[in-house]
Formats: C-alpha cells, structure tokens, sequence
C-alpha cells in the first residue's frame, strides 16, 4: 500500500514537471514579486494546512517534488530547508482543529481524558515546535551543522 503511495506521488510529480507546471509556477513567483523569504513562508504555510488534513507521506510526495527545484533556484540549502519542513508538519500534526496525533492517541487513552484534555496537554509542545522552526529558520547553521560533521 506505502508503495502505491509513493507510486503515484511520483507519477504525480513526473506529469507535474511534464506539463509544465514547474515552469508556470516559477513564471507566476516572478511575477509577483515575491521576494525568496516569502516564497519560503508560503511553501511552509502551505505545508502546515496540508498537514491538517492529510498524511505525512502523502504532504511530502505532493509538496517536496515542487518546492524543492525553488528551494534550489532561490538558493537556499536544500537540507535547511528540508529540517524546516518537517518541524511545520510535525507542528501541523499536532495542532487543532485535525490535529491527526491527538486522535491516534484519543483511540488508546483511558475514558475519562477528554479530546478537551488532549487539545489544551499539547499546547506547550506546539509552542516548543514554533520556537524550534524559528530558531531553525533564523540559524541555519544548526539544521545543517550534524551533517556536516557527519558528511564532512
């Protein structure tokens, strides 16, 4: 099943890049205006709406493929990048009003804790999931410093 999944994420992507939506979308940023953080800001929204309603896999098969050859034009380190996108989906998965994570765990909690317990118990960790995308979003160096270290 994950492989059909992936399957058509790809196909999705490969027709995407085919028909020349990578193009108009690139053309539309342009002409716009908006400058590279703005695109950045946009995509991550995007991320975390996604995130309320669908799958992680899912999100990823659908946004990465596109956001990625932007990422690269604009510049920014594709692994950075991927680090923030990733905390905004996590946040998104713990955040009202889908918040997929609280109903995995509504189904094996006791009785007596409410959906109104579980939404105000993870206020905190979607406050600490902020901070961590700001901090990740206004020093890069730390999303990209334990690769380094590792990749040399």
């Amino acid at each position: 099943m994950i492989l059909l999944i992936v399957l058509g994420g790809s196909m999705f992507a490969g027709v995407f890049f085919a028909s020349g939506g990578m193009l108009a979308i690139q053309t539309l940023l342009n002409d716009l205006g908006i400058p590279a953080w703005g695109v950045i800001a946009l995509i991550l929204l995007l991320t975390f709406v996604a995130g309320f309603v669908l799958d992680l896999i899912s999100v990823v098969l659908i946004v990465i493929p596109i956001a990625m050859p932007l990422v690269l034009n604009l510049g920014f380190d594709p692994i950075w990048f991927c680090i923030a996108f990733l905390v905004v989906l996590q946040t998104s998965y713990l955040t009202p009003p889908m918040a997929p994570s609280i109903f995995y765990l509504r189904a094996v909690a006791p009785p007596e804790i409410t959906l109104r317990h579980m939404y105000s118990g993870v206020i905190p960790f979607i406050v600490l999931q902020i901070i961590t995308l700001v901090v990740v979003l206004v020093f890069p160096e730390l999303a990209t410093w334990l690769p380094d270290v590792l990749l040399g």
